[in-house]
C-alpha cells in the first residue's frame, strides 16, 4: 500500500512539474526576447520528464499485460477498462490536437498576410511622410530665422537668438562659424552652457551649400528635429536649431517603428515560430496522453481490485478454504457491499463447516462405538433399507451365515440365496415376514448345510429414523443349533436318570405286573 501511494505521489509530482514547464515554454514562445534564453533548457527538461512518464506508463502496461497472460484474477477486466479509458481519452484529444494544429498554422500565416504587410509599410510610410513634412517646416522656419538676423555683431546675435528660440518654440538655437566657433547660444535650459555639437559630416554638407535637416534623439528619449542652415549672403554663419517633435507624432512614429521592426523580425522567424508552437502543442498532447494512460491503468486497477478480491476469494472457497476473508473496503459503495457480503457468507460457511465437521466426528464416534458393540455380540445383526437392500451387518452375522455379508452391502437380501443356495430358506422366511406386514416378527428357521442341520432363531423389527416413519428393517438372528442340542441332551439325560431311579425301586416290578 505504501509503494502504491509513493507511485501515485511520484506520478502526480512529475505531471505537475511538466505542466509548469510547458506553461513556461508557452510563455517563452509568445515572447521572442526570452525564447533563446529559456526555450532550450525548458525543452530539454520537458523531454526528460516525458521520457520518465512514458517509462512509468510502459511499466504499468507491461505489468498489466503480464497479469493478463498469467490469467491473474481481474486482469482481463482491468485490460478492457484500460483500453476503454484510453480510447475515450485518445479520440477527443486527437481531434482537438488536429484542429488546433490547423488553426495554429492558419493563424500564424494570417499574421503575415500580404495585406497586413502592406498596411504596416503604408502606416510606416505615412508616419515618415508626416515627420518629413514637419522637418521641412522646421527647416523653412530655420532659414527664415537666419535671414532675419540683420546685425551680425557678437552682442546683437547673442540677444537675437533668445528671441528666435522663444518665437520658434525651439529647444536650442546656436550660431557658429564654419570653422566651428560658437557665436551665440540659447537653450531652454539655462543651466546648459555648451551647444549640442553637430557631426562633421553635417557641417560639411551645409558648407557645400546643402542645408541639413534630420531627426535625433534627445536626452529624455524624445525625438528632436535638427536643422543646420548656412547664410548664403553672409557666408560663414551657420544656424543650428533643435526643435522638439510633437509628442503625439513622436509617440506614433516610435510605436509604428517598433511595431514594424517586431513584425519584420517575426516574419523572418515565421517557420521557427510555427515549429515552436507545434512542438509545444505536441508535448502538451504527449503529456495528456501519457497522463491519461497512467490514470487509466491506475483507475482500472482501483475499480477492479474489489472484484479481483472477490474472484480470488471465490476460487479459495471453491478449493475448500472457507476461512478466506477479503480486505475491508475503504469506501462503502456497491463493491464494498459485495465484499462485506462475501466475508459474511464465508464466515457463515466456515461456521456451518465447523458444525458439520463436529457433527461428523460425533457421528463417526457413535458409528465406531456401535460397530464395537455389534462386533462384540454373538448375535447376528443386519440392517436393511426400505427396498430390502443390505446396509450393514456385524461379524457375527457373517459367521452365522457363513458368507461375507459386508461385501454384499447395497445388494438386495435375495442375493444371499444366489450367493449360497442353503441360505434360500432363510431369505424366503424373512421376506415372507416383510410382505405380511408384521410389525415385529419371530421365526425359527432350519437350514441344511454341508456341515449338517443349522437352526436359526430370527427376529425382525422396523427401523424408524423418525417416529412413525419406517425406512427399513433390523434383522437379528441367533444360531440356536447347539442350544437346542444341549437342551435335547439334557432332556434325554433327565429321562435316563428317572428310568434308572425307577428300576432301582422294589415296588416297580409289582406295579409293572399289576
Amino acid at each position: 500500500m505504501n509503494k502504491r501511494r509513493f507511485d501515485v505521489a511520484a506520478a502526480a509530482m512529475l505531471v505537475v512539474l511538466l505542466l509548469a514547464s510547458l506553461h513556461m515554454i508557452s510563455a517563452a514562445v509568445q515572447r521572442s526576447e526570452e525564447l533563446g534564453q529559456w526555450f532550450i533548457p525548458l525543452l530539454l527538461f520537458t523531454l526528460v520528464g516525458l521520457v520518465l512518464l512514458f517509462g512509468l506508463v510502459g511499466w504499468n502496461l507491461w505489468q498489466l499485460l503480464r497479469d493478463y497472460r498469467l490469467r491473474v484474477a481481474g486482469s482481463r477486466l482491468s485490460a478492457r477498462l484500460t483500453v476503454l479509458f484510453l480510447v475515450l481519452a485518445l479520440v477527443p484529444v486527437s481531434v482537438v490536437y488536429f484542429y488546433s494544429m490547423r488553426f495554429l498554422s492558419s493563424g500564424i500565416d494570417s499574421w503575415f498576410d500580404l495585406q497586413v504587410d502592406s498596411a504596416m509599410e503604408d502606416a510606416l510610410t505615412l508616419s515618415k511622410l508626416s515627420l518629413d513634412l514637419h522637418k521641412r517646416e522646421r527647416l523653412k522656419l530655420s532659414e527664415n530665422l537666419l535671414s532675419s538676423i540683420e546685425d551680425t555683431s557678437q552682442t546683437a546675435m547673442a540677444l537675437s537668438v533668445n528671441d528666435m528660440r522663444a518665437s520658434s518654440g525651439a529647444l536650442e538655437i546656436t550660431l557658429f562659424s564654419v570653422q566651428g566657433k560658437v557665436l551665440a547660444l540659447s537653450h531652454a535650459n539655462p543651466d546648459i552652457l555648451l551647444p549640442t555639437a553637430p557631426d562633421s559630416g553635417m557641417v560639411q554638407q551645409v558648407v557645400a551649400g546643402d542645408n541639413y535637416v534630420g531627426v535625433a534623439s534627445g536626452p529624455d528619449g524624445r525625438l528632436l528635429v535638427r536643422c543646420l542652415v548656412l547664410d548664403k549672403a553672409r557666408r560663414g554663419i551657420v544656424l543650428q536649431a533643435l526643435y522638439p517633435v510633437p509628442e503625439a507624432l513622436s509617440d506614433i512614429s516610435s510605436s509604428l517603428q517598433d511595431a514594424y521592426e517586431t513584425y519584420r523580425t517575426r516574419a523572418y522567424m515565421r517557420s521557427q515560430i510555427k515549429f515552436s508552437f507545434a512542438l509545444s502543442l505536441s508535448m502538451v498532447l504527449l503529456l495528456g496522453l501519457f497522463a491519461a494512460a497512467w490514470a487509466a491503468v491506475f483507475t482500472a486497477r482501483r475499480l477492479v481490485q474489489p472484484i479481483s478480491d472477490i474472484a480470488e476469494g471465490t476460487r479459495a472457497v471453491a478449493e475448500g478454504n472457507y476461512d478466506k476473508q477479503l480486505p475491508r473496503p475503504k469506501v462503502e459503495d456497491e463493491l464494498g457491499f459485495l465484499v462485506n457480503s462475501f466475508n459474511a457468507m464465508t464466515r457463515r460457511i466456515a461456521h456451518a463447516r465447523n458444525a458439520l465437521e463436529e457433527g461428523r466426528h460425533k457421528l463417526q464416534a457413535q458409528h465406531n462405538y456401535l460397530e464395537t458393540v455389534l462386533g462384540g455380540l454373538s448375535t447376528g445383526v443386519m440392517a436393511l433399507d426400505g427396498q430390502g437392500r443390505i446396509q450393514t451387518a456385524n461379524r457375527a452375522a457373517e459367521q452365522i451365515l457363513g458368507v461375507p455379508v459386508g461385501d454384499l452391502a447395497g445388494e438386495r437380501l435375495q442375493e444371499l440365496g444366489g450367493y449360497r443356495e442353503s441360505l434360500q430358506p432363510f431369505v424366503d422366511r424373512v421376506i415372507e415376514g416383510f410382505e405380511k406386514g408384521v410389525h415385529e416378527g419371530r421365526a425359527e428357521i432350519t437350514l441344511y448345510r454341508g456341515v449338517g442341520r443349522q437352526v436359526l432363531l430370527c427376529r425382525h423389527s422396523p427401523l424408524e429414523t423418525d417416529p412413525g416413519a419406517a425406512t427399513g428393517h433390523v434383522l437379528v438372528f441367533d444360531d440356536v443349533t447347539e442350544l437346542l442340542k444341549a437342551q435335547r441332551d439334557a432332556a434325554w439325560g433327565e429321562v435316563a436318570r428317572r428310568l434308572a431311579h425307577e428300576i432301582k425301586n422294589p415296588l416297580t416290578p409289582i406295579q409293572l405286573s399289576a
